[in-house]
Order: structure tokens, then C-alpha cells, then sequence
């Protein structure tokens, strides 16, 4: 008898390091229903990282942290549940200068996080993902180690082109890359942004239809309907 509640022991807090939540603990339902009763109660300016439903349950055992600890004998749970501000993150686009030629702004850094008022942000690499949890295709949770800027404050090319939507700043640091090969970025599950230094055809095919034929070229983006690709 001792050595079986040793075992559960061990498998439990096992589980919990790999953040594993054992259904024994609470079942997903239950611990959504929670969520739901406790909603109304949040500050206005953050919300759970996912649909307050019984069929996004997943997604809250999918980026809650789980610490244990026992106390008089027993074990005990402390199911970390996050709270988000959201932000959104941008990937700058090349202007092209001309066929091959591609002027961009400087970043020194990959990503720029920034509220959707655009009044807050901050810039990471593009390593700082890894320490963020995936909820969906974009959509991460990310712990705040990073000081938030304001744009009113600090001084930011890319912020200040954001706001204003004018012309490059003389301040910006501009880059000017030459391309002899197209360039593809993913962005939704069949959508891309596409760098093209002269033209390019693609074959797109959708279910059962012939494939059509494409051209592409210079700067765009191309979105395909989810039966169709390319």
C-alpha cells in the first residue's frame, strides 16, 4: 500500500514538470468552468489567451504552468493560468528600388511587438519565441520580461512609420538588399508574402480542377483558398 502511494507520488509530480495536468487533478471542463465563473472579475485591459468555451479547454491546459508543494502530508496543485495584454508582432517589407534592388529599415532586431493603439511596444530577436507558448498558427503566449516603451517617450523609426504612414525618416538606418532569388514568407496557413526580383509563375491547385497558372512579381501577397495549393 505504501509503495502504490509512492508510486502515484512519483507519476504525479512527474506530470507536473513536464506540465502534464492529470484529469484525477481536475478535468479540463472543470477547470474552463472556473475560468468562466472568475471573467467578470478581470481587470478591463487583460484577458485569458484563448475563447472563454468548453471546446478550448485544450488550449488552457495547452499554456497553463503547473507548480506543486506539499503541506501536512498533503500534495498540492497550483495551476498558473495566464493573463495577456495583446500585442501584435510585424515583420517589416522591403520597398523595391528597382528589378533586383530591395531598400529596407534597419531594425536590429526581428520582431516589433506593439499594442494596437500603437502607443506601447518593445523588440526582440527572433530566439525570444522559443520561450513562448503556442495557443495557435501566430498566436503566442509570452512571459513580460521585456520593459514596455512608450512611443510617446522613446525615440523608434519603425513606430514613428507605423503612426504616421509618411515617408522614411532621415534617422532611419536604410539597407539596401540585392536579390537573385525569390524570397517567401509564411504568414497564415495559405497565406504568403512573396519578394520577387523579376517574375515568377506558380501552378495553383484547387481539389480536382486543372492547375492555373500565376505570375508574380516584385512585392505582394498571395492568399489561396484552404482547398487549394500552390
Amino acid at each position: 500500500m505504501l509503495q502504490r502511494r509512492l508510486d502515484l507520488l512519483i507519476d504525479r509530480v512527474g506530470n507536473a514538470q513536464r506540465g502534464v495536468l492529470q484529469p484525477q487533478i481536475i478535468s479540463p471542463y472543470s477547470l474552463m468552468e472556473a475560468l468562466m465563473q472568475s471573467a467578470s472579475a478581470l481587470p478591463g485591459d487583460v484577458t485569458f489567451p484563448f475563447p472563454l468555451s468548453k471546446d478550448s479547454a485544450y488550449l488552457a491546459l495547452r499554456v497553463c504552468n503547473l507548480q506543486l508543494y506539499v503541506s501536512n502530508g498533503v500534495l498540492a496543485y497550483v495551476i498558473h493560468v495566464p493573463m495577456v495584454n495583446r500585442v501584435q508582432f510585424l515583420i517589416p517589407i522591403p520597398k523595391p528600388v528597382d528589378q533586383t534592388k530591395f531598400l529596407f529599415v534597419d531594425t536590429r532586431n526581428s520582431f516589433l511587438w506593439i499594442d494596437k493603439a500603437r502607443q506601447y511596444y518593445f523588440m526582440t530577436d527572433k530566439y525570444w519565441l522559443d520561450t513562448c507558448k503556442e495557443v495557435n498558427i501566430r498566436v503566442y503566449v509570452c512571459k513580460q520580461d521585456q520593459p514596455l516603451l512608450s512611443s510617446q517617450v522613446h525615440e523608434n523609426c519603425m513606430v514613428k512609420l507605423l503612426q504616421s504612414r509618411e515617408s522614411i525618416s532621415p534617422s532611419c538606418e536604410k539597407r539596401i538588399a540585392e536579390l537573385s532569388d525569390s524570397v517567401w514568407t509564411q504568414l497564415e496557413n495559405n497565406e504568403r508574402i512573396y519578394f520577387i526580383p523579376t517574375s515568377e509563375g506558380i501552378a495553383i491547385l484547387c481539389n480536382d480542377r486543372n492547375p492555373a497558372e500565376v505570375a508574380l512579381t516584385w512585392i505582394g501577397k498571395l492568399r489561396m483558398n484552404t482547398n487549394c495549393r500552390g
